[in-house]
């Protein structure tokens, strides 16, 4: 268990979910980038409100326990999520992922993955189990958010 300020932990978590709220529409692409972002976007939107009000509520208090292993383990799942979240190649037939793209060589770009999906057509994991990392991950990520707001002092 980590002790930390109050005020710092919060200010970390906020951080923490804005940059998450850059980085995740640029892991998705294709038709499938109008429904999954957008939903994104409103689940990281409430998160980011969801520890401006928590901070409020516990703005009194000195210090949090943050656990290290639910730490490790909600951002494991946030990459995990992340890298197998599913792309579609447009018009085109063929799906992805998003880690499957960073290996194209010239890496992330519009030429990489059209020309992807013309050699790989289809993902190599499915939409299902970018939906199912998704779900646990955002339910880990509440459960460490209560767990230390409830561990304030």
């Amino acid at each position: 268990m980590l002790e930390i300020k109050a005020w710092h932990y919060y200010l970390s978590l906020l951080v923490y979910l804005l940059v998450s709220v850059y980085v995740f529409p640029h892991t998705v692409v294709g038709w499938a980038s109008l429904v999954v972002i957008p939903i994104g976007l409103i689940l990281y939107k409430n998160l980011v409100i969801l520890t401006l009000l928590l901070f409020l509520i516990q703005i009194k208090k000195k210090t949090v326990h943050v656990s290290k292993r639910i730490l490790y383990f909600v951002l494991g799942l946030q990459a995990a999520a992340f890298m197998t979240n599913y792309s579609d190649c447009g018009d085109g037939a063929g799906s992805f992922n998003y880690f499957q793209i960073l290996f194209v060589e010239g890496g992330i770009s519009s030429e990489s993955w059209s020309e992807f999906c013309k050699i790989e057509p289809e993902a190599l994991f499915s939409f299902y189990v970018f939906a199912t990392l998704a779900v646990v991950y955002i339910l880990s990520l509440l459960y460490f958010m209560f767990r230390t707001f409830k561990s304030a002092e």
